[in-house]
């Protein structure tokens, strides 16, 4: 989404001289400010909602997270934003933005999900498709986030190795989610060996894509199982250490 309507004569919204009688312009920053987030974030296959990391937002509004909390938590007791802090994440609702945004964006809503605006979002325990997909393969909300984090990381520390593919998102989430489905690796379990990967001196050189994870190795297994091996090895080897108490002070 590019732009959402703005009303001219907030100011005189109840809901608006409240939020700034109570927390200064503070108020005011946040919630338009988390509704233009929201806008950028914008999926219309999920119209109107969004996750995002609480300290992301917090550093964007130049406020801290436990304003942001009391902010956001006035906005949802008013149902203007309805959000749920979960884990170093915010579940951001807002059924009023569909029906803000622009002629473009709403056209996209309506061949995607319909015309009817404000529905309420699955929750992130469930699946959804893939966007401009049928609901043929679906991903979890886990799995999507790890594989946009995975590759906005890899373009900001090693541009040169980011892979040139046009369905690079795609390809990478059809790849983890057969590793859960085919190989039955469990999706925290995938997460951790990655992460591992990424600090070993010899695997951090290897995996510039997630799509290649499948791909077989000379020696027969496909490559995220030489990776797992080497992963449980290590985590193994790695005992926590002793530490000595002393019986006197």
């Amino acid at each position: 989404m590019k732009w959402f309507k703005h009303i001219s004569d907030s100011l005189d919204d109840p809901f608006i001289f409240d939020l700034i009688d109570q927390f200064g312009g503070d108020g005011y920053l946040v919630f338009f400010g988390t509704l233009e987030v929201m806008s950028r974030e914008f999926d219309v296959n999920l119209p109107g909602f969004c996750r995002i990391s609480d300290k992301f937002l917090a550093k964007k509004l130049q406020i801290s997270v436990k304003k942001l909390s009391k902010l956001l938590n006035f906005c949802t007791k008013n149902g203007r934003i309805m959000a749920e802090f979960k884990g170093g994440y915010i579940e951001l609702n807002c059924p009023k933005l569909v029906e803000l945004t622009d002629e473009y964006t709403q056209r996209l809503i309506g061949k995607n999900v319909g015309t009817q605006s404000g529905a309420t979002p699955p929750e992130p325990e469930q699946f959804y498709p893939l966007e401009g997909e049928e609901e043929v393969e679906v991903y979890s909300v886990n799995l999507k986030n790890f594989v946009t984090t995975f590759y906005s990381n890899l373009k900001k520390t090693n541009p040169n190795q980011y892979p040139k593919s046009d369905k690079l998102i795609e390809n990478s989430l059809k790849t983890l989610k057969q590793l859960t489905d085919i190989n039955n690796y469990t999706e925290d379990y995938i997460f951790k060996a990655i992460k591992w990967a990424l600090l070993d001196d010899f695997w951090s050189g290897q995996i510039f894509s997630l799509a290649a994870l499948r791909k077989k190795s000379k020696n027969g297994l496909i490559k995220f199982q030489n990776l797992s091996s080497q992963f449980d090895l290590d985590t193994k080897n790695k005992k926590p250490k002793k530490i000595k108490i002393p019986t006197t002070l």
